[in-house]
């Protein structure tokens, strides 16, 4: 992943730089333990996606307020919104806000952020610190004395993600600081020196400062990225408002949703256009799944198992023997395919002729299945315990979480798995179930779906709109911004570029 660097306050970057336009953020408020600015840029239209920014020597207290530079392209200008959520080291939120702003090419703007939400109780309005004199000083750059930047190109860059850690912005007070042959992901940043530094305790008050001295000032030709459009897109349908509860497809042009009052809708041409099916029940479904494009299942309340082999043309219920919810599917093939209800596991071995009840040992309130092949299928549930067959079904070995929320849905990639559930519990192993690792989600709700394109690119879906993104095999996640506040249930893609997101109210989101 490609980063770009970010210089954190007090020091302050000098300069516009060949018509670009600049936006110094000032955040301000009182928070505790701050490892994190999570920086989301609206502009035109255009929405950036969420960006980390580290001060140096964090986890910080705030105040004293953080600072930080952003720079645009020469072709961006107009009002501009600032959100900033501080985050602790565990993902937490621990205050919020926003601030507006003018951008204009080859100037340098103030936005100011005031964070609100994770303040003491016993804290007042009154003792938020005072917002900084930050008038910007004219066309005339700001003051440093013999800062020279080389050879420094920054292109198709992505605000995402951005790491701080490495850099120790303390450091750059200090006179005669080199840095050189310094990377930053796939960015280079060579022959940089910055030495001398006239005022090396700039506070944020002497931007207002008369007559500011032009310092020795060489600047490249800087390329910054545009902003990035929203990636999560609405999409009409024909659900009439009902609930969508799974998603699955065969290809990209052949989608499948599932919902309230027994609902089927068939999504193809790229997700253009949606069409009702016939399910020929009305009973809520839960969860759909197929080897292919003529095999395709449905499941859900009642015990209702239906089956389509023309491409959802026609749907047959097939005997469950099960009076209960079914909540979850999966199938290693047409003719190996797993039912999770609440009270046991249903097997079939027939293309759904028959379906029976399988032993696994252990009561666990199953919610979701997931496996990689025959051989290697995965259970959970309410039981808080992942159960894991290496033959086919017929033994499960139980691997304690260590938790105590019910778990709602499983997905892995090799060794990888992943598994989700309430109170925004994300549990990962990376040997497949032999060691599990609670990791940090920084939301709150319950995360009621996960599906990803490959280890280095997984999605899960949960309450109020929540899209969580890891790039990292699940180690770290990171909030994409949905656009909505409905509960999303179902998340699937054909590929790491074409993803759906689907929940209530018939919700359905596409990113492409």
């Amino acid at each position: 992943m490609r980063k770009f660097m970010v210089l954190i306050a007090p020091l302050v970057v000098a300069g516009c730089g060949a018509g670009k336009g600049t936006v110094q953020v000032t955040v301000e408020g009182r928070a505790s333990a701050v490892d994190r600015l999570v920086v989301v840029v609206e502009n035109a239209g255009r929405t950036s996606q969420p960006t980390r920014l580290q001060p140096a020597g964090h986890p910080v207290d705030l105040p004293p307020a953080q600072t930080f530079t952003l720079l645009f392209p020469p072709d961006r200008s107009g009002p501009i919104e600032v959100r900033v959520e501080a985050q602790d080291a565990m993902g937490r939120a621990v205050g919020s806000g926003k601030g507006m702003g003018e951008l204009v090419p080859g100037k340098l703007s103030a936005v100011l952020v005031k964070l609100m939400g994770g303040i003491e109780t016993d804290m007042g309005a009154a003792d938020l610190a005072p917002a900084p004199d930050l008038a910007p000083p004219g066309d005339g750059p700001l003051p440093a004395q013999d800062l020279a930047m080389a050879d420094l190109a920054m292109a198709d860059l992505g605000m995402a993600d951005l790491a701080m850690a490495d850099l120790a912005m303390a450091d750059l007070a200090m006179a005669d600081l080199a840095m050189a042959d310094l990377a930053v992901g796939d960015l280079t940043m060579a022959d940089l020196a910055m030495a001398d530094l006239a005022k090396p305790d700039l506070a944020m008050s002497d931007l207002s400062m008369p007559d500011l001295a032009k310092p020795d000032l060489a600047m490249p030709d800087l390329s910054f990225p545009d902003l990035a459009p929203a990636p999560w897109l609405p999409v009409m349908n024909a659900s009439g408002g009902k609930n969508l509860y799974g998603i699955w497809g065969a290809n990209a042009n052949e989608v499948y949703v599932v919902g309230s009052g027994g609902l089927i809708m068939l999504g193809t041409n790229g997700g253009t256009k949606w069409t009702a099916q016939m399910s020929g029940t009305n009973s809520d479904l839960w969860g759909v799944w197929g080897s292919g494009p003529n095999d395709v299942y449905a499941v859900g309340l009642g015990g209702t198992i239906l089956r389509s082999t023309d491409k959802g043309a026609n749907w047959k219920r097939q005997l469950s023997g099960s009076q209960n919810t079914l909540f979850g599917i999966w199938g290693s093939g047409p003719k190996d395919v797993f039912v999770v209800e609440l009270t046991s596991l249903l097997h079939s071995g027939d293309s759904g002729s028959t379906w029976i009840k399988q032993p696994t040992g252990i009561y666990n309130g199953f919610r979701a299945v997931w496996g990689s092949g025959a051989n290697d299928v995965y259970l959970t549930g309410d039981g808080k315990v992942v159960l894991h067959s290496v033959n086919g079904g017929a033994n499960w070995d139980p691997q304690p979480l260590g938790g105590i929320d019910p778990l709602l849905a499983i997905w892995g990639s090799g060794a990888l798995v992943i598994t989700s559930g309430t109170t925004a519990k994300i549990y990962v192993s990376a040997d497949g179930g032999a060691k599990w690792t609670l990791r940090p989600s920084g939301v709150v709700g319950d995360l009621h779906s996960v599906w990803g394109s490959g280890a280095n690119n997984v999605y899960i879906g949960g309450s109020s709109g929540t899209i969580l993104n890891s790039a990292d095999g699940g180690a770290s996640w990171m909030a994409l911004m949905s656009g909505t506040n409905q509960t999303l249930r179902g998340v699937w893609g054909s590929g790491p570029g074409d993803i759906y997101a689907v929940g209530e109210m018939g919700t359905v989101l596409h990113r492409k």
